[in-house]
């Protein structure tokens, strides 16, 4: 399994999309109370906001996929056009939500961001099965382990920047790593090869 590019292209985008996603399960009400100054009450509606995004861009991003697939037939096509330009919005909605001195406007970007961050899941987590087969879920095993090891660095990082002041930095660090995600998806995931798997 390792030696297939794919699996390395899903590997290195799932870490990337958990590394970036964990700022909304950790540190998004520290973020909006501390930074951005809403009270604990506002806080609890508008960190919301973006997890209602996050849930609508599951559904949409699998439709959207089903329906390439439908009218073109090729499986690759339907993943990556999905997949590839999420990676990408998401990573362009990420730094105005940093750097905007209107906090709502920032909520709103934040919420984007997520919104095509989950975008993307749906077709990818397809992925094993299109892919692997029978091994479908060691795969996606391997995915989630890589995404688990990067959502535990993202927190330390956005904590110790944002300890010493630095509110913008991990948003830019979080851009990059998206962009870094696309590309490996676009340059190493294959969807349409199956993996030779030997067991």
């Amino acid at each position: 399994m390792f030696t297939s590019r794919t699996c390395w292209g899903l590997i290195i985008g799932s870490a990337a999309y958990a590394y970036c996603i964990f700022f909304y399960t950790t540190w998004l009400p520290t973020y909006l109370t501390a930074h951005r100054g809403f009270s604990l009450a506002q806080m609890g509606f508008f960190a919301s906001l973006p997890l209602f995004a996050g849930m609508a861009g599951d559904v949409v991003g699998g439709l959207l996929s089903d329906r390439i697939m439908r009218r073109t037939g090729r499986i690759g096509l339907a993943r990556k056009a999905v997949v590839i330009p999420a990676f990408l919005l998401a990573a362009a909605t990420l730094i105005p939500a940093a750097v905007t001195d209107d906090r709502y406007l920032s909520v709103l970007l934040l919420a984007a961001s997520l919104f095509f961050m989950e975008l993307m899941t749906g077709p990818w987590w397809a992925v094993p099965s299109d892919v692997a087969g029978e091994h479908a879920g060691t795969l996606a095993g391997t995915m989630n382990t890589a995404s688990n090891i990067a959502g535990t660095i993202s927190p330390l990082a956005f904590g110790y920047l944002a300890q010493a002041g630095l509110w913008t930095a991990p948003f830019v660090i979080s851009a990059v790593v998206l962009v870094i995600g696309a590309v490996a998806w676009a340059v190493l995931v294959h969807p349409e090869i199956p993996l030779a798997i030997n067991a």
